[in-house]
């Protein structure tokens, strides 16, 4: 079971009242999970990291004490804390938006709602430039350094059976939802209106349609349906209904999420330990 926390700052006495919410001490993190999650935040390791919420326990510790942990709901089911972090937050309010908590986000899963800036994006992209980043993989990727370069990859038997197997189960068309792939073939049927097809045409390509869904069908039914991650520090499963929302909670690809599911890499504490 799943529980939601809040960290006060003991430097900080004084009563803070949001609504029905009252606390003797300022509220600077509100987080949710079970275990030992709640004490994750003090591993000396984590606050070597720069964050507003690190500069709050540092400033603590620094003066002989130690935040105060507070658990604010327990028993609770894994939709249910989500939820319930989500409230608190809006109710206490980030320093970002005038509040007292040094919470990045409005709660929920993971960093759902936190984007980079345009300045952070523009200072990303201007450090690779000057590092000649973008010029290397430039050059690495010319002539006989690019992969697909003349008869080497898919021109031979050999590259095409290689790049094959490289792209099985990774069509992005497979992966879509009905919905999505009814919205797809309303673009193509829009785009296609005004052709006249002739009786053969219209056979050829009402077969060959025919063909696409049923492929589509058995592949949807072969779809993963099952990922489990596991926090390692926290012993906390998070388990997602696809691929899809487990990679899109991770920010990476699909791909990506095979990859370190197949040679067991660990992320960020994050290690993906099932998918079935």
């Amino acid at each position: 079971m799943y529980y939601v926390y809040v960290y006060l700052n003991p430097l900080k006495k004084q009563k803070y009242v949001y609504g029905d919410i009252i606390f003797e001490y300022e509220p600077f993190y509100i987080g949710r999970g079970k275990n030992k999650r709640c004490y994750v935040h003090m591993n000396n390791s984590l606050l070597k990291m720069k964050s507003e919420k690190n500069n709050i326990i540092n400033e603590i510790k620094n003066n002989g004490l130690n935040p105060i942990v507070e658990l604010l709901l327990t028993g609770l089911t894994f939709i249910e804390s989500d939820n319930m972090e989500r409230y608190y937050i809006s109710k206490i309010g980030r320093i970002k938006d005038g509040g007292t908590l040094a919470n990045i986000t409005t709660g929920g899963q993971g960093n759902f709602g936190y984007k980079l800036s345009d300045d952070a994006i523009k200072k990303m992209i201007n450090t690779n430039i000057s590092n000649g980043l973008y010029k290397k993989l430039s050059e690495n990727m010319k002539g006989e350094n690019n992969i697909m370069y003349g008869d080497k990859w898919h021109r031979t038997e050999e590259g095409k059976n290689n790049f094959s197997k490289k792209m099985k189960g990774r069509n992005v068309m497979l992966s879509k939802t009905d919905d999505e792939m009814n919205d797809i073939h309303k673009k193509i049927s829009n785009t296609l209106k005004n052709y006249i097809w002739n009786d053969e045409e219209k056979d050829k390509r009402k077969n060959g349609m025919k063909k696409v869904w049923e492929n589509i069908k058995n592949n949807n039914e072969k779809r993963i349906k099952v990922v489990i991650l596991l926090n390692i520090i926290t012993g906390e499963e998070i388990i997602f209904e696809s691929k899809n929302k487990a990679s899109t909670y991770l920010d990476i690809s699909v791909w990506t999420l095979n990859n370190r599911y197949e040679k067991n890499i660990i992320k960020n504490n994050i290690k993906i330990k099932e998918i079935k």
